[in-house]
């Protein structure tokens, strides 16, 4: 069964050098929308089909996460059935109303795409094919 990475030690995991997964499941709108900087994005529905060439090594740590936690329990269990050893779900999922309470201010959230310049181009509103999908995925795994 997966763990729960709090927060605030998410935010030490993402300060720190050591290798890890973030990957959001939720759906392409609700990630343009605002999402943690360094996640991958991956919807849940194709988990299955992209995390094998997104995080080929099984041992790497998975942290997922979505809006409020259920599908990214979801996704941690499917994980785990794929072989995946150090998976957790961030606790509470991806809240914004945990902003105004300090809980997620350990990193910095990106509330509007112009915080910062998206390495996999402009935002889309609808979700781009799988080939597209596949693509993006393979380039964001070359930065790292």
């Amino acid at each position: 069964m997966a763990t729960r990475t709090a927060p605030e030690a998410l935010g030490r995991l993402l300060e720190g050098g050591s290798g890890f997964a973030l990957i959001d499941i939720r759906e392409a709108g609700e990630y343009n929308a605002s999402h943690i900087p360094g996640t991958s994005p991956m919807p849940r529905r194709h988990l299955e089909f992209l995390m094998a060439q997104a995080v080929p090594f099984k041992g790497t740590p998975v942290v997922v996460c979505d809006d409020d936690g259920r599908r990214a329990e979801l996704a941690a269990a499917t994980l785990e059935r794929m072989g995946y050893r150090h998976v957790s779900v961030l606790e509470g999922g991806y809240d914004l109303d945990a902003l105004s309470y300090g809980a997620l201010n350990t990193f910095r959230i990106l509330l509007s795409e112009d915080d910062v310049e998206d390495p996999l181009g402009p935002a889309q509103e609808e979700e781009p094919p799988l080939d597209d999908i596949l693509e993006q995925v393979g380039r964001l795994h070359a930065l790292r």
